[in-house]
């Protein structure tokens, strides 16, 4: 059989093999800036010959590596660091034979070379690389790339590709940012996140890029600029954030007023679950906040004449357990009776949940907005709130 030896970057395939990698995970943990990587890669050969060649993973910009692990099938391998020449002379090589543009923004980084790479016929090889770097900082933004193009690798998709970074930082961390991929962000303190990336059946277009704030500030500011050239307008990006916890004695009091539609549309689960996250706003309110609830059907009742106190909160679900779904939808009067319970010396949060379209008093929508427009102080902040899937 004859074999391919001609080394290409993520495996050491021609664009016209039929090897792909059936699935590419990334694991990386960063604490306080000290990243270690983990790669996981199964490579598939579906041709009827063997596969083999030379390894070769290119590496970001600027990176320094150490502790440097390659692993094929449990077997640790010999792996070496190329310098940028010796790995531009193979990009070169791969770009000529490959006519794969995309790997020229490669050229000028460092890249990992394995030696021979053997594929069997029919078989798969899961390959293990490990390294660790430290990461730079500009500006007060820490910055972790990962080179996840594999077009010049394979003209077949990734069949599953993830990407998780674990951080743990001694400074707060603010923003969390990636301009390449949609990342999902778990924060589990203000010195710590996990953000992740999942996809299938994909060729990334970019690398992945992530960006995270250090900063100790109250209100974090960092600044993204770019430019292509001196000759072209350029773009920026400012990400702004305030911290993650805050010691309540800092919290600014706040009047809180829940306007639930008691309306029969409601009647049942929808019920239920309004009822559900009313009690959950009354357990979660700061010390010093007051509350007062107003529902409404064919007409308007209110919980109490004024703002209530922490001591009435549990007198205040027991009622609104009592409280049944029947009636109309008096939409216009309610957010009137919320209105007239504000007190401009404090902030006020108005949270109004509700099914459908108004049936009792004013009906038409426009009116209703400017009655809330001509009636709402500055100091008032609305947030609705549709509840069940057949809201109209």
């Amino acid at each position: 059989a004859q074999q391919d030896t001609t080394p290409t970057t993520g495996t050491a395939q021609q664009s016209t093999s039929p090897v792909f990698i059936k699935s590419h995970r990334v694991s990386v943990e960063i604490t306080d800036q000290i990243a270690r990587t983990t790669i996981d890669q199964v490579f598939v050969n579906e041709g009827t010959v063997q596969a083999e060649g030379t390894y070769v993973f290119p590496l970001p910009r600027g990176v320094t590596i150490s502790d440097l692990k390659m692993i094929i099938d449990g077997v640790p391998i010999q792996a070496q660091i190329l310098e940028k020449d010796e790995a531009r002379a193979i990009y070169d090589q791969i770009v000529r034979q490959m006519r794969d543009p995309a790997l020229l923004e490669y050229v000028g980084t460092d890249a990992i070379q394995a030696n021979v790479f053997p594929i069997p016929a029919g078989g798969q090889r899961t390959l293990q690389i490990e390294y660790t770097q430290l990461l730079p900082v500009e500006s007060g933004l820490v910055h972790y790339v990962y080179p996840l193009r594999t077009r010049h690798v394979s003209p077949l998709p990734v069949g599953e590709l993830s990407i998780r970074v674990s951080v743990e930082s001694n400074d707060p961390i603010s923003n969390v940012y990636s301009p390449t991929h949609p990342i999902a962000i778990d924060r589990k303190s203000d010195t710590s996140f996990v953000a992740g990336f999942e996809t299938t059946n994909t060729q990334e277009p970019t690398d992945f890029s992530l960006y995270y704030g250090v900063s100790s500030e109250d209100i974090n500011l960092n600044l993204l600029t770019y430019r292509e050239s001196a000759s072209e307008d350029g773009f920026f990006v400012v990400l702004v954030s305030p911290p993650v916890e805050v010691d309540e004695s800092r919290v600014i009091p706040k009047d809180v007023i829940v306007v639930l539609d008691q309306s029969g549309s409601m009647f049942g689960e929808k019920w239920d679950q309004a009822r559900a996250a009313t009690k959950y706003v009354l357990d979660n309110l700061n010390s010093e906040d007051r509350f007062n609830l107003v529902v409404f059907s064919t007409g308007v009742n209110v919980y109490a004449n004024d703002m209530q106190g922490l001591d009435a909160v549990e007198d205040a679900k027991d009622w609104i357990s009592g409280l049944e779904a029947i009636g109309g939808t008096n939409i216009d009067g309610a957010l009137k009776a919320a209105l007239e319970m504000n007190e401009r010396e404090r902030q006020t949060v108005i949270l109004f949940l509700t099914d459908g379209l108004p049936t009792e008093g004013e009906t038409v929508g426009a009116n209703i907005l400017a009655n809330v427009k001509a009636n709402a102080p500055e100091n008032v902040r609305f947030f609705t709130f549709g509840v069940g899937d057949d809201v109209d």
